[in-house]
């Protein structure tokens, strides 16, 4: 996936990055009109190929939140996934 301006942005470290990579993949998902925690983890739920549990659940939702970003790939295939749709 095009992280657009990542080339620009000359992170620090590498948690940068992966932080940066997170925010531009909410901002997509929010562009695409998920609007919602809710429409945004059921979703997400729908299109994950992890398996659904009380841990996943909670990433998704720390994701939407910007406090997690251990979920980077899954987002990256959920959005191309929907984009694709």
């Amino acid at each position: 996936m095009i992280y657009n301006g990542l080339d620009q942005f000359n992170a620090a470290d590498s948690q940068i990055v992966l932080k940066y990579k997170a925010l531009f993949l909410l901002n997509t998902m929010r562009n695409l009109g998920f609007t919602t925690r809710k429409k945004f983890v059921d979703t997400c739920v729908t299109y994950i190929s992890l398996e659904i549990n009380y841990i996943t659940i909670n990433k998704i939702q720390a994701f939407w939140d910007g406090r997690d970003v251990t979920l980077i790939d899954e987002m990256e295939k959920i959005v191309e996934k929907i984009k694709n749709s």
